[in-house]
């Protein structure tokens, strides 16, 4: 990941309205993204479910999205907001980011 030399991929400012074609467009082109979200921050996106619980496994790798949630909240107001109705009851009510 930290030698990579590729630009990163822009994200559209509708990744936070909805995100799923994203996601399903980028699964297409392999598991690791690096990423340049709307506000400017770079960083790496996982599509791939053994990637991500690797990643999310290795002590090494920084996951502390605690500046990343006030910068989004900052300028998408409302991104953090719950869905009213889960489909699957304490999945989806649940924020992933606190």
């Amino acid at each position: 990941m930290a030698g990579s030399s590729t630009a990163p991929i822009e994200l559209p400012e509708e990744f936070f309205r909805d995100p799923a074609p994203v996601y399903e467009q980028l699964r297409t082109q392999g598991p690791l993204h690096h990423v340049r979200f709307p506000m400017g921050l770079t960083g790496y996106l996982v599509t791939a479910y053994a990637l991500a619980k690797q990643v999310l496994a290795d002590p090494t790798i920084r996951k502390d999205v605690r500046r990343l949630r006030q910068i989004i909240a900052d300028d998408h107001p409302g991104a953090f907001t719950p869905p009213r109705k889960s489909l699957v009851p304490g999945v989806f009510g649940t924020n992933v980011f606190d």
